[in-house]
């Protein structure tokens, strides 16, 4: 998957084909980072979480579209 910088401490990644899925990553307030999973061009998102950096972020969200079977 292809993470691009969407802004200021922001990342967004949209699954092929057509964008199937759009996962996105930003930072809290508090330092923490949130992620998203959002499907199609749905306002909103199916799955959400906290993480404690960028890098965990993207990760937990790559892995909850692999593990329920999106992929």
């Amino acid at each position: 998957m292809h993470w691009t910088k969407a802004g200021l401490d922001q990342w967004i990644c949209r699954v092929p084909p057509d964008a199937r899925y759009t996962l996105k990553a930003f930072v809290k307030g508090d330092g923490r980072w949130s992620w998203e999973v959002f499907a199609g061009v749905t306002k909103s998102p199916m799955a959400t979480g906290i993480a404690g950096n960028v890098g965990a972020a993207k990760k937990t969200a790559e892995q909850f579209v692999t593990r329920v079977g999106f992929l």
